[in-house]
């Protein structure tokens, strides 16, 4: 084994990355998480005898942590809950708004530094808005309105690679109710680029969905109310001066209560939504960009189930959260295809009625919706179980933390490290450190000799290549002192990693951080065509057994080289 990674080692690069490439497929050949963990489930926000949790849209921090923005219906109010631990047991939760008809079609992101941006729309005064939070905590904000005229509802907000909104929505007062997409110039949105993107004679722009391309374009799926369709909306820039808009499914009434939109390693779109005619839950899948050809396949047809359904891709097969109306049930589907030929379906809550208004992320499973029974904000929390890996690879990501409070004696080095001339830094950190290359042997990677150097775990992509490149360092030192990863948890969007390579820069930025457990040994699987640099270190030390329970994952895509 040390003498291949020795060997790819000393190739030149296309060899390597073939070499690489077959060492993924054969043997790592993983699978994604699994979510076979009993659901944690919380209340997140009673509202004491108020109605609240409408609208939910969900985000998770670099704690690990989700935080919320949904609608207070008794109060017209926009609410935020910001979790304080993963099962989210004592949230804080504030207004955000002044009464009168504030914070419906909420849609939420977090900005660098865990900064919480809310899109909404207002009534009586029908306006789009968008609320960027000045701290963590949201102790104060901006509030500013993008559009106005009866435009914002149905809204889908991202950030782009700038950290400014974008964001598509249903424009009630135009030639015949349009969608429109809004890209922000700043972080506050003051100053936007309002575009009409489907103003045929169809009353078009429900339910929309927005995906930024690898260009930064935005795709928006949305429903068209007079032809019962799903449509799919591919912008040709930035703003969106001109789409090409195409009918995804038309066969009966589909598209109404929630459309869901993911973009595959591909750039193609990917949409979960409701068949109301048929009652049950579809997945469609284009097999090109502008999705003139599409795979369409039923997900759930138990019942009627389908509705409020929000979607994730999970190493390219997609996960769904809907409602299932005729238990009144809170629904998961793992897909085991990138088409959804098949899925495992399981119910994650079904404590009344409940399951409206879903909004999913993954990492480990985070589900925020709304409880009808008793007008509450829930959120289901399912850690992740062991991924499925063949038995040569190893069983779990590496062990970077040692036992606090004492110095650890170290066992006899087994195996060597392979020097390299890359360096990594991560400027926010004053780290600067060594990468060698770290050997799988003996069913692991033995990183306990690293010390300050950081390692490249074999069987990932080559730092600076187009695919997945694994770097893992310490937390916490044999000699009881903090590691070279001591602050990754602390990353957060936007944030800059560099490799040093072949005397140039390679500039990352931070686009997700989540904790996962260490048998989860598919957040090494990723190749989309882009170039991903992936952090991982131990976290959440456990004293009374001496080893920590979780590993942080902190994954930041390459944007630019100096």
């Amino acid at each position: 084994m040390l003498e291949f990674w020795q060997r790819d080692y000393s190739m030149d690069r296309g060899k390597v990355s073939r070499a690489l490439a077959l060492a993924v497929i054969l043997c790592l050949v993983l699978a994604g998480s699994v979510y076979a963990a009993a659901p944690t489930i919380v209340t997140v926000d009673t509202g004491g005898a108020d109605v609240v949790g409408y609208y939910s849209s969900l985000a998770i921090n670099s704690s690990g942590n989700a935080v919320i923005g949904y609608f207070d219906d008794s109060n017209n109010d926009l609410k935020l809950a910001i979790c304080n631990d993963l099962a989210c047991s004592a949230p804080s939760v504030q207004t955000l708004a002044p009464s009168g008809g504030q914070g419906t079609y909420t849609s939420l992101q977090l900005a660098s530094g865990n900064i919480p941006v809310i899109a909404y729309y207002t009534f009586p005064a029908e306006d789009m808005r968008l609320l960027r939070c000045n701290d963590a905590t949201c102790s104060t904000f901006s509030d500013t309105i993008v559009d106005s005229g009866q435009a914002g509802s149905h809204n889908s907000m991202v950030l782009n690679s700038s950290g400014n909104p974008v964001m598509s929505y249903y424009d009630a007062g135009g030639v015949n109710g349009d969608l429109r997409v809004g890209i922000c110039a700043n972080a506050t949105c003051t100053v936007s680029t309002i575009t009409s993107v489907d103003v045929g004679a169809n009353d078009a722009g429900l339910f929309t969905s927005l995906r930024l391309d690898a260009s930064g374009f935005p795709v928006v799926a949305y429903y068209d109310a007079d032809a019962d369709s799903v449509n799919l909306a591919r912008c040709h820039d930035a703003v969106c001066t001109t789409s090409t808009l195409t009918v995804v499914d038309s066969s009966s009434h589909v598209g109404f209560d929630g459309i869901s939109l993911q973009l595959d390693s591909s750039g193609n779109p990917v949409m979960s939504y409701y068949d109301v005619d048929n009652t049950r839950l579809k997945l469609a899948h284009c097999t090109n960009a502008t999705c003139t050809g599409v795979v369409i396949n039923e997900v759930d047809n138990a019942g009627n189930v389908g509705q409020y359904s929000s979607m994730k891709l999970d190493g390219g097969n997609p996960v769904i959260s809907y409602y299932d109306s005729t238990n009144g049930d809170l629904k998961l589907a793992r897909c085991q295809d990138a088409n959804c030929a098949s899925a495992d379906i399981s119910v994650v809550d079904s404590t009344g009625d409940v399951g409206w208004d879903t909004s999913l992320q993954l990492g480990s499973v985070y589900i925020s919706y709304f409880d009808q029974s008793n007008g509450d904000l829930k959120l289901a929390y399912l850690p992740d179980a062991q991924a499925a890996v063949e038995e040569s690879a190893p069983a779990t990501l590496p062990e970077t933390g040692f036992a606090r409070g004492r110095s650890t004696q170290l066992a006899p080095q087994a195996v060597a490290y392979v020097a390299t001339d890359l360096r990594l830094s991560i400027p926010s950190q004053g780290v600067d450190a060594r990468i060698v290359g770290v050997p799988a042997a003996d069913g692991n990677w033995d990183v306990s000799w690293l010390g300050s150097q950081v390692g490249h775990l074999e069987g990932t992509a080559w730092p600076t290549w187009v695919g997945n490149s694994v770097l893992t360092g310490h937390v916490w030192n044999a000699d009881n002192t903090p590691g070279v990863f001591a602050g990754v948890r602390s990353l957060a969007y936007g944030d800059q990693i560099e490799v040093q390579a072949d005397g140039q820069t390679y500039v990352y930025e931070v686009r997700e951080t989540r904790l996962v457990l260490p048998r989860n040994l598919g957040v090494l699987n990723r190749y989309d065509g882009y170039a991903w640099l992936t952090l991982v270190t131990c976290e959440g030390y456990n004293p009374f057994t001496q080893d920590y329970i979780f590993r942080r994952v902190v994954s930041a895509v390459l944007v630019n080289v100096k």
